[in-house]
């Protein structure tokens, strides 16, 4: 910075005498704004408290039941909970198996329904398909998400299989593209 003009080779940087005054000048323009801040500062806290002090807060997240699930599968939670692998993941496996009992009758229902013979009317069977996809989303869409992210972001089981049935076989009942989820997410995203 000595001379009064230099150039960096290969970076578009070009210093000039002007710019290092300016930057004697930035510093002078902040101690003097740093200055009037702290002397309107002192003059707005005078017997006033502006500022939660952090100690006062809960952080209740920390500390509250976790509603990943809707019911707990006592027999199947127990038998596929060794798959897991931290037993602190256990909320997202009774999510997944809620999941499962309700998509597979579900499916079933419309499909039947549809293939019932002498044909239903259509608006029964409308009907029929508008309850479970209604049913499936006010029950799971938030829960589901909220499980896909974080298995995109840290495997849910010891099996490769397992953890790719997440994306794959389960997120198109949700109308996410299968495979998709954690190609975007982490991949592009993150």
């Amino acid at each position: 910075f000595g001379s009064s003009r230099s150039a960096v080779v290969g970076q578009s940087v070009l210093v000039t005498e002007g710019s290092v005054r300016s930057r004697a000048d930035g510093r002078a323009r902040r101690a003097l704004h740093a200055d009037m801040c702290k002397d309107s500062v002192a003059a707005a806290d005078a017997g006033k408290k502006k500022v939660q002090i952090l100690d006062e807060v809960v952080n209740s997240d920390l500390s509250a039941a976790r509603n990943e699930y809707h019911f707990r599968t006592p027999f199947l939670v127990d038998r596929l909970s060794p798959l897991l692998r931290d037993q602190r993941d256990l909320p997202m496996l009774c999510l997944l198996l809620n999941i499962i009992e309700i998509v597979v009758p579900g499916v079933l229902m419309v499909y039947g329904v549809n293939l019932y013979e002498p044909p239903l009317p259509m608006l029964v069977r409308n009907l029929a398909g508008l309850a479970y996809c209604v049913s499936l989303l006010l029950l799971f869409q938030e829960r589901f998400t909220l499980c896909i992210h974080f298995a995109s972001h840290r495997n849910l089981f010891h099996s490769e299989a397992l953890n790719l049935a997440i994306g794959w076989v389960i997120a198109p009942f949700f109308g996410i593209p299968s495979g998709v989820y954690k190609l975007h997410h982490v991949i592009m995203h993150h």
